[in-house]
């Protein structure tokens, strides 16, 4: 288990229980992206999942013509 990881998770999301946050700690990285990453694509397979600590992320589907709905 990461000790970095495990003690950001319980910094920045305290109602958590400590179980989750173990296997959170055990299997997840921390990463940074900068402003105006794309960080997905519509039909984009995700085998995982992301928890914003700090940011804003924009989120919003593209029509089939490539314009948002």
């Amino acid at each position: 288990m990461n000790a970095e990881i495990n003690q950001f998770l319980s910094e920045s999301f305290p109602a958590f229980e400590a179980d989750l946050i173990d296997v959170l700690a055990s299997l997840g990285t921390i990463k940074e992206f900068e402003e105006g990453k794309e960080l997905m694509r519509t039909g984009q397979y995700f085998k995982s999942t992301m928890l914003i600590v700090d940011g804003l992320v924009k989120l919003y589907r593209e029509g089939d013509d490539g314009e948002e709905p």
